[in-house]
């Protein structure tokens, strides 16, 4: 298995590098006072405001949170045996689950772009196809890992075995504190 405490270093480290790019060579554009509503602003023309490079570095932000979502789940579920970190069957849901959340989040963003050059594309579901990802299927996505979780939760997670090592733990540590209650103090 690949080292996973440097995959989420050079996670963080390319996070840092998406933001700094971000700061360094993002839009320069910024909202205007509205002319009617004094408290509210406007953003102006999409397409002025979410270039190519300003939508290329949002997708790179995105793809790279993505990316540490998924390490870090497989972080927290991996267990070691034989002196080896290892995932078991969960490493293939969880790749695939991360897989299919990047490429909803790439179709959105692509979406979103053939948008801000056509807005009058064709509706789905009564919504403009940014709109109808988003709401249709980024927002799904996630439940796919609450059912990888529920489903495989005592094969994965926390095993009859792991469990029985943990009750024995507990067992010990109650025994432990019971003895140092019954000692009599200076005796």
């Amino acid at each position: 298995m690949w080292n996973l405490e440097k995959t989420l270093f050079t996670l963080v480290l390319a996070l840092g590098a998406v933001v700094l790019a971000i700061a360094l060579w993002g839009t320069d554009a910024h909202p205007t006072a509205h002319p009617e509503f004094a408290t509210m602003t406007q953003g102006g023309s999409g397409l002025a405001r979410h270039d190519d490079r300003t939508l290329t570095l949002g997708w790179l932000f995105g793809t790279v949170i993505l990316l540490t979502f998924g390490a870090l789940m497989a972080f927290g579920a991996r267990r070691r045996v034989g002196g080896r970190d290892t995932l078991d069957g969960l490493g293939r849901y969880l790749l695939g689950g991360i897989a299919a959340h990047l490429v909803v989040w790439t179709g959105l963003v692509l979406a979103y772009r053939a948008y801000l050059h056509d807005p009058s594309a064709r509706l789905f579901f009564a919504f403009p196809a940014p709109t109808a990802i988003m709401l249709y299927l980024m927002l799904p996505v996630p439940l796919v890992f609450v059912a990888f979780f529920v489903l495989g939760f005592r094969r994965w997670v926390l095993t009859a075995e792991e469990q029985a090592a943990y009750e024995r733990l507990l067992a010990a540590k109650q025994e432990r504190q019971d003895a140092a209650s019954r000692k009599v103090p200076g005796g």
